[in-house]
């Protein structure tokens, strides 16, 4: 309880921190990541594939819990267990392939040079199930060891908060379309951050006009920091799943925060985010996990008071 509150608290902290981080990025764009810019540089490469994977690694991890809680739940009929497995097995599937996408995108193991030249749906679907797969089946091994109705709530709470961060992530990509930085040094020039929104100007149509990908102009806000920065809610979330972590819900909420800040850090080296795109897209995943935790902070007062 008294963590909890703990991990609220610190989430106010957090978005204060990226509000400077917005300011400092609305003066000095440019030069920052003049100065950090180094184009396909493999160790940061790796660190921002890593980056794609771990939310939804973590997705599938803990919707196998969920789907072993279910299984070792004997309140259902068989039919309504049986609907329910396959659904969540369903959901897994979707977001492997989804999580999949994202890993093997062009900004992630097709920037490798080596990897573009393999065979697209190939290397996709090993990704799918070396990567994806796995953490579904540890999940279901941890669920197995007996229905807790606490556990499942909170299972059923994150995921739905981890689905909404990755479903407004694509959502803001589609109304802003601003440049990348590398895009900046070859096609097109710097654009702030405040006139990325045009609604006659979409990502798609800058693409045909100046005859390059869609990619190019998805820059702001950053999905990567989005999903990544969501990692002080999701990391605190495996204590639910391992008793020993328990106490360490703060630990795994800076855990998660300095996790997500390297992740950031390595898209504005790269040259595809600038400091605004990645500090507006933490500051949108701050925000949506204060909500979540303020929600999650609630339900666990009412379980004690119970």
């Amino acid at each position: 309880m008294k963590s909890a509150k703990s991990i609220v608290f610190l989430h106010l902290g957090v978005i204060l921190l990226f509000g400077i981080f917005i300011a400092v990025g609305t003066r000095f764009d440019r030069d920052i990541s003049e100065t950090l810019y180094l184009p396909l540089n493999t160790p940061v490469l790796i660190l921002t594939t890593i980056g794609q994977y771990v939310p939804f690694g973590a997705f599938n991890f803990f919707d196998g819990v969920l789907f072993g809680q279910v299984s070792s739940y004997g309140g259902f009929s068989k039919k309504k267990k049986t609907a329910l497995l396959v659904f969540i097995a369903y959901l897994s599937v979707s977001t492997g392939a989804i999580g999949t996408g994202a890993v093997t995108h062009e900004e992630c193991l097709f920037a490798f040079p080596a990897i573009e030249q393999l065979p697209r749906l190939l290397t996709y679907s090993l990704v799918f199930v070396i990567s994806m797969l796995p953490p579904f089946f540890a999940g279901i091994t941890c669920g197995k060891g007996g229905y807790d109705k606490k556990l499942t709530g909170r299972l059923i709470r994150v995921l739905v908060f981890m689905t909404a961060v990755a479903y407004l992530c694509g959502l803001l990509k589609s109304f802003f379309s601003r440049p990348r930085y590398r895009t900046t040094l070859t096609i097109t020039e710097f654009l702030p951050w405040y006139k990325a929104y045009d609604p006659d100007m979409t990502a798609k149509l800058k693409s045909e006009i100046f005859g390059t990908t869609k990619n190019a102009f998805e820059s702001f806000p950053s999905g990567h920091a989005l999903m990544n920065i969501a990692a002080v809610s999701f990391f605190p979330a495996f204590a639910w799943v391992f008793p020993r972590l328990k106490e360490h819900r703060v630990a795994l909420f800076f855990a998660g925060l300095v996790y997500g800040l390297i992740i950031m850090l390595t898209r504005i080296i790269l040259g595809a985010h600038f400091l605004t795109d990645v500090s507006f897209g933490a500051l949108i995943a701050a925000v949506m996990s204060l909500i979540y935790q303020l929600f999650e902070h609630h339900k666990e007062k009412s379980y004690n008071d119970a």
